[in-house]
């Protein structure tokens, strides 16, 4: 037992290196001119899904969790081109900002997408439970190969989730409700099939 968890973190570490290289790796090669069209492909998707005032709430809210990070960026940027490291590497303070910028819009985005889909992740969640209970009176077996599939779905969406935050290029704005929907849908998955007596 002490094997398969110490296996288990070691797995986890990988990932985590393994995603660490690779924001460092796009952070020194993504182009200044690609992560520009990201963040604007991203509002202008949002515009087009929600509206114009949806997208100006996230970025008024954005600016307010963001709130003197732009001067910090501008010294930098500065500083870098007085050093004599020159274009490149304001570059990249520019490039980091705007990707940090990107990730805050994605997380006020995923804010706002929860309050519209967490009514079908509350109602998927109490039909779960409400399904284990009838299942606990009646004689039906408990599956644990799809309370085991709940579990992998719920950490394989959370994960996705995570993982959409730090995409250096623009996605649809359907991919976070599409997978706050299948968080719920994990999360029933997993306590339906909950064994009945724990």
């Amino acid at each position: 037992m002490a094997d398969r968890q110490n296996r288990g973190n070691g797995a986890t570490g990988m990932v985590m290196i393994a995603f660490l290289v690779l924001m460092l790796l796009t952070l020194f090669f993504m182009p200044r001119q690609g992560m520009t069209a990201a963040w604007e492909g991203e509002r202008n998707m949002m515009r087009a899904l929600a509206s114009e005032r949806f997208d100006e709430w996230i970025l008024m809210e954005a600016g307010r969790l963001m709130d003197g990070s732009g001067d910090v960026a501008t010294s930098a940027i500065e500083s870098a081109q007085a050093s004599g490291l020159g274009h490149m590497a304001a570059d990249r303070v520019y490039v980091a900002f705007l990707w940090l910028n990107l990730i805050v819009y994605r997380v006020m985005s995923l804010m706002l997408w929860t309050l519209v889909v967490a009514p079908f992740v509350l109602a998927a969640s109490a039909d779960g439970y409400y399904t284990r209970e009838i299942r606990k009176d009646s004689f039906v077996a408990q599956s644990p190969i799809r309370h085991k599939m709940g579990a992998w779905m719920m950490q394989a969406t959370t994960l996705a989730i995570t993982g959409w935050l730090f995409i250096p290029f623009a996605v649809p704005p359907v991919v976070a409700p599409g997978l706050l929907a299948a968080l719920g849908a994990a999360i029933w998955l997993w306590i339906a099939n909950l064994q009945k007596r724990i």
